[in-house]
This record gives C-alpha cells, structure tokens and sequence, in this order.
C-alpha cells in the first residue's frame, strides 16, 4: 500500500529548518508512541489471567498460559516451563478444546505432567495476599 502525504504538508516540509524538522520528527514519534500504546491497552483489556496464549520468536512458536498482566506487557509461562514477558500485539489467544481437569492433573503428579506447572500459578479463591481475614466472636 503506497500512502502519500496531501500536496500542504509536502510543500512545508521544504520550507522547514533543521531545528524544525527535529521538533516535528519528536513530534510525530511521540503521536506514534502513544497509538502504539492505546493499541497494546486496547488488546491487553481483551487478555485475563489463565489465557492460553501463542507467540513467535526467532522462527519459533511458543504456546503457554498468562500468569500476570503487567503494565506493558503479559508474563507467559509456556508449555515447557519458561517465563516469558511478551507485548499483547504479539499474542493469539488459544481456544481449548478440551478443558484440563485440575484434579487429573494433580493425579498424575508434577512430573509426568507439564500443565501441573502451569496449575499452580493459577491463584486460589481464599488464598494469597488478597484474602480478607474473618473476626469470630463478634
């Protein structure tokens, strides 16, 4: 796709000095930055915690689980165990076809199975940081 810049701001850029051109091109990065940025929001909103994600790298895909959504980034646990922190515009989610029974799982034990890995990243309802503590006798 050939995209060309309307016949004013061609004839402008002519006319504009060093400094100019400088404080246009800061300008235009900073426009570019923040697209960029509400792009990548955009996509991360669409993301939640135990999605299952794919990606490539240097010629190679990887398949795994978000286990934390950060600012910028998510942070993928892959198949093989390895963390990755990976822009939203580089994931495809994944749709399961069949859902991992975490009790199965936990049958097989840790080292027969790669998803047990996976499992236990998953936060649990009543644990953590975010459990609220019950007062008795009141």
């Amino acid at each position: 796709m050939i995209v060309t810049l309307p016949e004013t701001i061609d004839g402008a850029l002519d006319s504009l000095s060093e400094d100019q051109m400088h404080l246009l091109h800061r300008k235009l990065a900073e426009r570019l930055h923040k697209l960029r940025d509400d792009r990548d929001l955009e996509r991360m909103a669409q993301l939640k915690v135990t999605d299952r994600v794919q990606f490539d790298h240097a010629g190679s895909s990887h398949t795994g689980m978000i286990i934390k959504l950060n600012r910028r980034t998510a942070t993928i646990i892959t198949d093989e165990g390895r963390h990755w922190n990976v822009s939203p515009c580089y994931l495809r989610r994944i749709l399961e076809t069949e859902a991992v029974d975490a009790e199965i799982v936990e049958e097989q034990g840790e080292s027969e199975n790669p998803l047990w890995r996976l499992l236990r990243y998953i936060p649990r309802p009543g644990t953590g940081r975010n459990r609220k503590k019950h007062r008795h006798g009141r």
